[in-house]
């Protein structure tokens, strides 16, 4: 975890950000991550690919992160710059939620769980 990008900030966003000496210098990310992810305490994931080059094909090394939080029903969003990788996701993931940059991400993330806790206001009141 010490040579990823790791804050939380003041709205409990985890924003995991893997560079290009993180792939290249680490051929077990998926296990990296998993540990990463064990350590989250927050319920909104930034995942940021956008520091990675554009030669990035593979992305069966996200694959288990990514699919490790949507069964948790964590709210994930994922960074990308590049339009093949956005593709590849896509194709993989048809209901990932992918922004350009974090702020968008952030504000998605924010929206999000505003979304989740009117959601259970309302059943709360519903059971009542």
């Amino acid at each position: 975890m010490d040579d990823y990008i790791l804050v939380s900030d003041e709205n409990n966003i985890s924003i995991i950000s893997l560079t290009q000496e993180n792939i290249e210098e680490n051929d077990d990310i998926p296990r990296k991550l998993e540990r990463i992810y064990s350590k989250l305490p927050n319920e909104s994931i930034i995942l940021d690919l956008s520091l990675l080059s554009n030669d990035i094909t593979d992305i069966d090394i996200f694959e288990e992160f990514i699919i490790q939080a949507q069964e948790d029903n964590i709210s994930l969003s994922v960074v990308v710059n590049d339009f093949k990788l956005h593709e590849k996701l896509i194709a993989k993931f048809s209901d990932l939620v992918i922004n350009t940059n974090v702020d968008e991400a952030k504000d998605y993330l924010i929206m999000d769980a505003i979304e989740r806790d009117i959601h259970n206001l309302s059943n709360e009141d519903s059971e009542n």
